[in-house]
């Protein structure tokens, strides 16, 4: 039994199981265990926050010829439209890609395998399939904060030319590319060289090609059937820039050590969690399905997305009150701290 949870390093992979059956409430003395049987999962609130951005995207890309400004002339207004709408289009492809990563936990049905077929839906729009994704993020978890961390955005450091990259497409063609490098996972314990024609036989998977011709229809359908240049660009650049730029950014807002850390010479890569606040902005938004309690995510992924806020008041009310406060932050806060 641990007597001293001062001592626990929280953020160390699996740190939190050791303690989670000592957990209770200092008011109630109800058991961390206990608290949690009395949870169940809100899929109204789950499939309402997935239909949300899918229906602003419909009402966007099927809604703008009634829109006059769509066909104006005007050089500067245009781009302003084009930038504009593939910030929207990024934001509403990076929600979608939150949604995606509670599928990886099997929270968006109790049944998995409607809640696999769910997430490839879902992955239609985020160009991500539930099976290999689940492989690489259950690794994330294993092993966050370490060199071999396949999620590893955080690794970067915020600044111009990491700007230039994701907004010349240069960081989506790079990571393009890594998925045919030397290493490809074959399961979670076993990391094996294979031939390159795999690799790009593996890239190219079926769900890989439904994803590439679901979106070249709205490009293309875009282009030849509404004339509307501005909207098809705008999907694709939203795609290959905006959302790659914001889901990058959130796992650096997750994990990433303040830039004055990273700059030490004795540095060295380690397990940081965060805990943002509740705004509609972090809760519904950026932060949404949950990520804006991403440490709590981290310390038990058993935990529905849609239970994160009662947990937080659960554990802010037990033996780590401290590690919760330590954690609390905005992504504002902590946007300044690793530019």
């Amino acid at each position: 039994m641990i007597q001293n949870f001062d001592i626990i390093k929280i953020d160390e992979n699996n740190e939190f199981i050791k303690i989670k059956s000592e957990l209770r409430n200092n008011n109630t003395s109800e058991t961390y265990l206990e608290f949690l049987k009395k949870l169940k999962p809100n899929y109204f609130y789950t499939y309402l926050n997935i239909l949300i951005p899918v229906i602003l995207l419909i009402m966007i890309c099927y809604g703008h010829n009634s829109l006059i400004f769509f066909n104006t002339q005007n050089l500067f207004f245009n781009i302003a439209i084009f930038f504009s709408l593939s910030f929207f289009f990024g934001m509403c492809f990076h929600v979608l890609q939150q949604a995606f990563h509670v599928g990886i936990h099997f929270e968006l049905h109790s049944n998995r395998d409607i809640n696999d077929k769910i997430s490839n839906l879902i992955g239609l729009f985020t160009a991500s399939e539930i099976k290999e994704a689940r492989k690489i993020h259950m690794l994330h978890h294993r092993i966050n904060g370490t060199p071999d961390d396949p999620e590893n955005s955080y690794f970067k450091t915020l600044n111009f030319m990491t700007l230039i990259k994701f907004f010349s497409g240069i960081a989506i063609i790079t990571y393009a590319l890594g998925l045919l490098e030397k290493k490809q996972e074959k399961n979670i314990d076993d990391i094996k060289e294979i031939r390159l024609i795999d690799k790009i036989k593996s890239f190219l998977s079926f769900h890989r090609i439904k994803v590439i011709i679901f979106h070249s229809t709205i490009i293309i359908c875009n282009l030849l059937y509404f004339d509307n240049y501005i909207l098809a660009f705008s999907w694709f650049y939203g795609f290959i820039a905006f959302y790659p730029f914001f889901s990058s950014l959130l796992n650096i807002l997750e994990h990433g050590h303040p830039k004055e850390v990273m700059n030490n010479k004795d540095f060295k890569i380690s397990p940081l969690n965060r805990l943002f606040d509740s705004s509609f902005i972090s809760k519904y938004i950026y932060g949404s399905f949950g990520a804006n309690k991403h440490a709590i995510h981290h310390w038990d992924p058993t935990v529905h997305h849609s239970n994160m806020d009662d947990v937080e008041k659960f554990l802010y009310n037990s033996q780590i009150q401290k590690d919760i406060i330590q954690r609390r932050i905005s992504f504002f806060k902590t946007l300044k701290q690793l530019i």
